[in-house]
């Protein structure tokens, strides 16, 4: 792994899991598949609390993702070796995005009524509040907000992702400050 601002290599850790860790996966993965038999009555039977309790699931998950992204643009943009130890583990979970744009689907297609008021128009045409905000608060538009959000989210990820690899294989030192150039306005939007 390079320093990309000091411009040597610095050894990243390297660590072997045993065969303890296939046992868990497996362990975890048989854990998962239950998880997921026991979601079929809640999605069946309580569709409202399903559709809560999974929303803050996916908010939990992924705040791992793009959290690790605006880590990742900020080390570019601010430089220092601080990351180098954890840059391949904020990658790692910015590369996450489009499965956490997948899971939004759910969401979208069959929980937004069961979730949130502005989504059922007969909640709408009974509460002055709602009405007042539904030019912002409506199905459609709210859509239109999470495409352009993880639109911008997975391209700079993927693009400083891509300049960082290109770093690691070529050595050119005038990545760096393309990455940070890049960097710099998610940063500043980000506030």
């Amino acid at each position: 792994m390079t320093d990309h601002y000091q411009g040597r290599s610095v050894a990243g850790p390297v660590e072997r899991l045993g065969a303890g860790a296939t046992r868990a996966e497996r362990i975890s993965g048989i854990v998962g598949v239950c998880g997921l038999l026991l979601c079929i009555p809640g999605f069946l039977f309580y569709r409202t609390v399903f559709f809560q309790s999974y929303l803050f699931a996916f908010l939990y998950w992924a705040g791992f993702a793009i959290g690790g992204l605006g880590v990742l643009l900020m080390h570019h943009t601010v430089g220092g070796r601080w990351v180098v130890t954890i840059r391949r583990l904020l990658e790692a979970k910015m590369r996450t995005l489009p499965v956490i744009a997948l899971l939004l689907l759910p969401i979208l297609l069959f929980g937004l009524t069961q979730i949130y008021p502005w989504a059922r128009p007969a909640d709408v045409a009974q509460n002055a509040v709602l009405r007042h905000k539904q030019g912002y608060l409506n199905v459609p538009f709210f859509i239109v907000r999470v495409v352009i959000y993880f639109a911008i989210w997975l391209f700079w990820g993927f693009r400083v992702n891509h300049m960082a690899d290109r770093q690691d294989e070529t050595g050119d030192p005038t990545l760096r400050e393309k990455m940070r150039a890049f960097s710099l306005p998610a940063c500043w939007f980000s506030h």
